[in-house]
């Protein structure tokens, strides 16, 4: 997920009904707690939703019960690829309620592709904006 003060987007996506990204468009991404947690933690650390939000709180938020618990999504595994004043790109997975939380295994693989992610990001803002691609070269097919 990428957005900035004024645009939310959603170049990539598996597996959300296109209305509810609308909506965590115009008014989730303002009121997800998991955000709120995650811009606490520096960009590139990955999370699980207890390390960013209290369980009980969670639960509570009107984030969960009316957008993420009508799609089951719980619980969540992702963070801030990058965040810098112009653009901030997320990570995250989600995965049915009555399935087990992500576990250490799983954070240390995600946060293992983050350099990777940080790159395409890198090289990706090279050829959206069309600045020259960075020194070390880019090669698109």
């Amino acid at each position: 997920m990428t957005w900035t003060p004024n645009t939310s987007a959603f170049p990539g996506t598996f597996g959300f009904d296109p209305e509810y990204l609308e909506l965590y468009k115009q008014h989730y991404v303002h009121i997800d707690p998991l955000n709120a947690g995650a811009e606490k933690l520096p960009a590139g650390t990955m999370a699980v939703t207890p390390m960013v939000v209290s369980e009980r709180s969670f639960l509570k938020s009107e984030y969960y019960n009316d957008y993420s618990c009508p799609q089951d999504m719980h619980p969540i595994l992702g963070g801030f690829v990058t965040k810098n004043h112009s653009r901030v790109v997320a990570v995250g997975v989600h995965r049915p309620k009555q399935w087990d939380c992500f576990d250490q295994h799983e954070l240390d693989f995600l946060t293992k592709l983050v350099p990777h992610l940080q790159r395409a990001v890198h090289i990706g803002g090279y050829v959206t904006i069309g600045k020259n691609p960075p020194p070390e070269g880019v090669a698109l097919s």
